[in-house]
C-alpha cells in the first residue's frame, strides 16, 4: 500500500476538521496515514493533496471507505485494509457527529449512539489483531469534555426512539461511552498483558464540521460566549502528541482522559468500573463479538 517502511495509522475523519490536521502531523512524524471516511472523492482526493503537499511527503496519504454508522462498512473496511498486508501501528478514532435531527443508523440505532461509540467500538476491536502485532501499538479515542454533562447511561435503553430524543443530551451519553469504553478496553487489555496503549481525550471546543447541524443562532451565542477557544491546529498537535506517544510525559501512561496534553480527572459516573462492563456487554451484543477481546 506505501512505497516506505514507515509507521502505518488509521484516522477517521482524517479528510477534514482536526482529523486532517493531525494527519499532517502524523506524516511530519514520518507515519503513513489511512483516511477512513466516507466523504465523496474528490474531497477526499483534495485534502490527501493537501496534506501531502504541506508536508512535502508524497505518497504517504492513502484512504480507504468507512461509514461508522454501518457495521457492513465497518467489516469492509477492515477486510479490505488487512488484505493489503499493511502493518499498523496506531489508530485515531476522531470522526463523530455533533448534535444532528434524529435519525437512525443503517443497523437501526440512534445516529449519535451509532456513529459515535458503536462504530469506533467495532472498528477498535476487529483491528486489535492487526494492532497487536506492532512494537509500540497505540490507540487514542477522541471524546469531549460534555461527558461531564451526560448524567449517566439507561443501559436497557441506550439507543433512544425518536420520541425521547434531545441532540445534545444523546450526544453528551456517546461521548459519556468514549470515556467509558476507553476504561474498560484499557482494563482487558491489561488483564491479557497486552502491549497496547489506549487513551482518551477531549480535544478542546474547534468549531469544525462537527457542528453544522446546530441553528446558525446557537452557533452565533456560542461564538459571542467565546467558547470556540481552541484553535484546530491546537487540537491536532494534541492529538497527535498522544498518538505519537513521544512525550515522556506520556511514558507508561495508559487508560487515562486527557485535554488537550494535562491528564485531567473525568466524571465521578465515568470512573465507576460497573458502568464500563455494562456498556462493554452491551456493546459487544449489538455488534455481535465476543466479550472477551482478541488478539
Amino acid at each position: 500500500m506505501f512505497q516506505n517502511t514507515n509507521k502505518t495509522c488509521i484516522i477517521t475523519g482524517g479528510n477534514a476538521g482536526i482529523g486532517k490536521e493531525t494527519a499532517k502531523r502524523m506524516v511530519n512524524a514520518n507515519y503513513n496515514v489511512i483516511i477512513a471516511c466516507r466523504g465523496d472523492d474528490a474531497a477526499v482526493q483534495a485534502a490527501i493533496q493537501e496534506i501531502e503537499t504541506a508536508t512535502n511527503k508524497p505518497g504517504s496519504v492513502r484512504s480507504l471507505k468507512l461509514d461508522l454508522s454501518s457495521q457492513e462498512s465497518i467489516k469492509s473496511f477492515v477486510n479490505t485494509f488487512l488484505e493489503t498486508n499493511t502493518p499498523l501501528d496506531t489508530l485515531i478514532n476522531n470522526a463523530g457527529l455533533y448534535g444532528p435531527p434524529y435519525s437512525k443508523t443503517k443497523d437501526g440505532l440512534e445516529m449519535q449512539f451509532g456513529v459515535n461509540h458503536i462504530g469506533p467500538f467495532l472498528l477498535t476491536n476487529l483491528l486489535l489483531p492487526k494492532l497487536s502485532q506492532s512494537s509500540e501499538p497505540r490507540v487514542v479515542v477522541v471524546g469531549s469534555r460534555a461527558h461531564n454533562m451526560a448524567g449517566g447511561l439507561d443501559f436497557d435503553n441506550l439507543s433512544v426512539d425518536e420520541k425521547g430524543y434531545s441532540p445534545i443530551k444523546y450526544y453528551n451519553k456517546s461521548k459519556l461511552c468514549n470515556l467509558l469504553f476507553t476504561y474498560e478496553l484499557n482494563r482487558r487489555l491489561q488483564e491479557k498483558k497486552s502491549n497496547i496503549t489506549v487513551n482518551v481525550i477531549h480535544p478542546g471546543v474547534v468549531q469544525t464540521n462537527l457542528f453544522k447541524n446546530l441553528n446558525p443562532a446557537v452557533l452565533f451565542v456560542m461564538k459571542l460566549g467565546s467558547l470556540f477557544f481552541t484553535t484546530v491546529e491546537t487540537s491536532a498537535d494534541a492529538v497527535s502528541n498522544l498518538a505519537i506517544g513521544k512525550d515522556p510525559a506520556l511514558k507508561d501512561v495508559k487508560g487515562q482522559y486527557f485535554s488537550l496534553k494535562d491528564k485531567v480527572a473525568s466524571s465521578r459516573y465515568s470512573l465507576e468500573t460497573s458502568n464500563w462492563s455494562k456498556l462493554w456487554e452491551k456493546s459487544c451484543a449489538i455488534v455481535g463479538i465476543p466479550q472477551d477481546i482478541q488478539l
